[in-house]
């Protein structure tokens, strides 16, 4: 067998069907109830992929005893802990790199979510299941100084690559702090610092390796939270 080197040039064809290519353009998404399910599925296929799993490993090694949820201080020894995307939601790092790319398939784009992860690119906190619920019914605001990761300088270099409406959403989101949230936060400052790589990406097609093993025992967190 021979390996494709060239995945633009790879595509079925027969006489009297026509052709089908591997990879899509944006503008072949004619409806945009088609296109956010193309985008579903990529957030899917990074949750459930083993460099996922090898992220949230490495992100629970690394904060050890303050593994925990940041509002309510309770641990995986009482309930499941889930790393919730914050300013910037899962689904938005998916279309970040879409628009960012002309000629891409679904695997390329979760490699690409996958290197923001693996380049501390993301915004993260840790917050327990009932606390992430709370959230996601608009119960709950996070105060931004608390989130963990280098997201902000991600979006200071790239905010010509990041859709408006996303960088708008941020402001509205960065004005959260521990001084105006009216519900109490167990931790008050942040815990996470990944030294061993730069603090930002500035080119979205980086590949990276993953640096953790899976334990099995910590990856609980549901991918029903798509957001």
């Amino acid at each position: 067998m021979v390996l494709q080197k060239d995945l633009n040039q790879c595509m079925l064809f027969n006489p009297g069907y026509g052709e089908q290519a591997l990879r899509v353009m944006k503008d072949d998404f004619i409806e945009e109830k088609i296109l956010k399910q193309y985008i579903r599925n990529i957030e899917r296929l990074v949750r459930t992929s083993p460099e996922y799993k090898n992220w949230l490993t490495f992100v629970h090694g690394v904060l050890g005893m303050n593994y925990m949820c940041y509002q309510s201080g309770e641990t995986t020894i009482t309930c499941n802990i889930h790393l919730h995307h914050h300013p910037l939601t899962l689904y938005d790092y998916v279309v970040i790199c879409i628009e960012n790319s002309n000629h891409f398939d679904t695997f390329q784009i979760a490699e690409e979510v996958m290197a923001l992860h693996f380049t501390n690119s993301v915004g993260f906190i840790p917050l327990c299941s009932t606390v992430h619920e709370k959230y996601h019914n608009q119960a709950l605001n996070i105060p931004i100084e608390l989130v963990e990761g280098d997201w902000c300088t991600f979006v200071e270099e790239n905010k010509s690559r990041i859709p408006e409406y996303m960088i708008n959403t941020i402001e509205v989101m960065s004005s959260v702090n521990l001084d105006n949230v009216s519900d109490t936060w167990f931790m008050r400052q942040k815990n996470y610092v990944d030294v061993n790589v730069k603090t930002v990406v500035d080119n979205l097609e980086v590949i990276a390796k993953s640096r953790a093993n899976v334990k099995e025992s910590w990856m609980e967190e549901s991918v029903d939270y798509l957001l």
